[in-house]
């Protein structure tokens, strides 16, 4: 898989990766790396949502909205 061999080239676990998708494919790709997985729904077709990703946004400027609000204590 190449979500796996782009962690552990980096140096990284999968437990650890956040990977941003769009795509059916691109989702179970990333899925089965065990990653956190972030559909972007920005580009794909109306009604069109790729299934099982953990989280869901509308686009990349509503997902770091969402990160800049997490407050960490």
């Amino acid at each position: 898989d190449g979500y796996l061999e782009a962690i552990n080239l980096l140096g990284s676990v999968p437990k650890k990766t956040i990977i941003l998708e769009d795509s059916k494919r691109g989702v179970e790709a990333a899925i089965s790396s065990w990653s956190l997985t972030i559909c972007v729904k920005e580009n794909l077709p109306v009604g069109y949502v790729p299934p099982n990703a953990d989280i869901y946004t509308t686009s990349i400027r509503e997902l770091i909205q969402q990160i800049e609000s997490i407050t960490i204590c």
